[in-house]
């Protein structure tokens, strides 16, 4: 990720780090203030901030009333996440030309259509990233051409 994440307070570093250490499933902004030494409205009070670095960071968050914050993660993707929010970096972004054969690949072996997001997640890039490489994709196609089988 070559963008500039938004800055966060302690608190707002403090709630992430706690939902990357929960089981993954549904947890209140209640159960969150309690884990951290915060009140309620703390939390909801950082929630934007958190959630904005969240998505920049590319990575998947939901709030829902009635059922609470949810980080839509797998345990890799948590693990690759801990490491941005620490400063550190557990993968190498892909080369271009290795993450257009990448892209390729996946696209060539998907049996029902991918969604943008999807696909961005998994090449740890950016939406507008991913679409910029499968746009180039998409040109070199036609002049590929495919025996009937």
């Amino acid at each position: 990720m070559s963008e500039t994440l938004p800055s966060l307070t302690a608190n707002g570093q403090k709630l992430i780090d706690r939902l990357l250490t929960l089981p993954q499933g549904w947890v209140t902004a209640a159960m969150l203030a309690e884990s951290i030494g915060v009140s309620r409205r703390t939390v909801l009070r950082e929630l934007p901030s958190v959630e904005q670095w969240i998505a920049a960071a590319g990575y998947h968050f939901v709030r829902s009333p009635g059922q609470g914050l949810l980080l839509d993660e797998p345990p890799a993707r948590r693990e690759q996440m801990r490491a941005l929010l620490n400063g550190s970096t557990v993968y190498a972004e892909l080369p271009r030309r290795q993450r257009r054969q990448k892209l390729l690949g996946m696209l060539l072996q998907a049996r029902e259509p991918m969604k943008t997001a999807a696909l961005a997640r998994e090449l740890l890039v950016s939406e507008s990233t991913q679409a910029a490489e499968r746009s180039v994709i998409e040109e070199l196609l036609p002049k590929v051409r495919f025996s009937k089988l």
